[in-house]
C-alpha cells in the first residue's frame, strides 16, 4: 500500500556499495536480457530503479510485519507472535539492511 511506500522516501534509501547497472557474467551463467525478471526494470539497471526496489522491498516487509501485528487483536484469542526476527524479520525498516 502506498501508505507503506511512502514511509520510505527514495532519498532516504541507498544504492548498495556494490551496484552495477549490469552483472558482467550474465550471459555466461544464463541469465541474460531476454529473462522475464531482466525486462521488469530498465537495462542495464539504473540507481533510481534499484531504489525504487529498495523501496517496495521496506514497504511490503513493514505492512506484513503491521497485519502480522493485528492478528492477536483480531482474533483475541491470547495469540502471541513471535518476536520479529524469530520470524526472519529482524526490522519493519530499511536500516537493517542498509548496515
Amino acid at each position: 500500500p502506498k501508505e507503506y511506500v511512502d514511509l520510505y522516501p527514495l532519498e532516504d534509501i541507498a544504492v548498495p556499495a556494490n551496484f552495477k547497472a549490469e552483472y558482467p557474467y550474465n550471459e555466461e551463467i544464463g541469465s541474460g536480457r531476454r529473462l522475464r525478471d531482466e525486462r521488469l526494470a530498465p537495462f542495464p539497471r539504473t540507481e533510481y530503479a534499484v531504489k525504487v526496489h529498495r523501496q517496495e522491498y521496506y514497504a511490503i516487509k513493514a505492512h506484513l510485519f503491521a497485519k502480522l501485528q493485528e492478528l492477536p487483536k483480531k482474533y483475541n484469542d491470547g495469540l502471541t507472535l513471535p518476536a520479529p526476527a524469530a520470524l526472519g524479520i529482524e526490522g519493519a525498516g530499511k536500516e537493517d539492511h542498509d548496515k
